[in-house]
């Protein structure tokens, strides 16, 4: 349930290559898709009726999963004015109630396509370890990024943060196989990788 041993290795091999040394295959469990790694997210960090902070405009499919799991999502607004580049830390803050669980981030967004810099990432990383919250990343479109910015991805913060982060990935865009169903969910958090893992092994 955790993955075949063979791909579980190259994806190290693939996060090792992109830098992310500290990241082996033990902290990595392979799903459905990308979208299947966004559930075991909502489900491992949250109950009914608690809450995640998503930048808006999203990826539909949050809204979709987020429901099935009767979870809130709390927009936070964005703008194209300022290339919905995230509002200020105050700004963020002030959405967090004693629900929040998490915020939820794509970077490049989808459908934006905004990449968020360092300084925003541990911004919310800040936010997150003050408020004993996670931070999920969708980082499907890692290499997906037609500027000069570049990609900064949670895989680079774990260690310092093991008990905050999670990074969602997938095969979807990045080989172009949709229909092959692959996507991995990364923690260091061994906690959260046991219920993740449990409910591998259900499904």
């Amino acid at each position: 349930p955790q993955g075949e041993k063979v791909l579980l290795e190259a994806l190290e091999g693939y996060y090792h290559s992109c830098g992310y040394d500290s990241l082996s295959k033990e902290d990595i469990i392979v799903t459905v898709g990308g979208s299947e790694a966004l559930a075991m997210a909502m489900y491992a960090v949250s109950d009914d009726h608690d809450e995640i902070l998503v930048p808006e405009p999203f990826f539909a499919n949050y809204s979709i999963i987020a429901e099935l799991q009767n979870v809130k999502l709390i927009p936070i607004p964005t703008d194209i004015k300022d290339g919905f580049r995230l509002p200020k830390k105050e700004k963020i803050e002030s959405l967090f109630t004693k629900r929040t669980k998490a915020i939820l981030y794509s970077s490049p967004g989808n459908p934006t396509g905004t990449t968020y810099n360092k300084k925003e990432i541990e911004m919310l990383l800040d936010l997150c370890s003050a408020h004993g919250s996670y931070l999920i990343s969708d980082e499907v479109y890692r290499e997906f990024i037609f500027s000069d910015e570049d990609h900064v991805s949670l895989a680079s913060y774990m260690d310092k943060y093991p008990k905050n982060i999670i990074m969602l990935d997938s095969f979807s865009k990045r080989y172009n196989l949709c229909g092959a169903r692959l996507g991995m969910f990364v923690t260091k958090d061994k906690e959260v990788l046991d219920i993740v893992l449990r409910i591998a092994n259900s499904r």
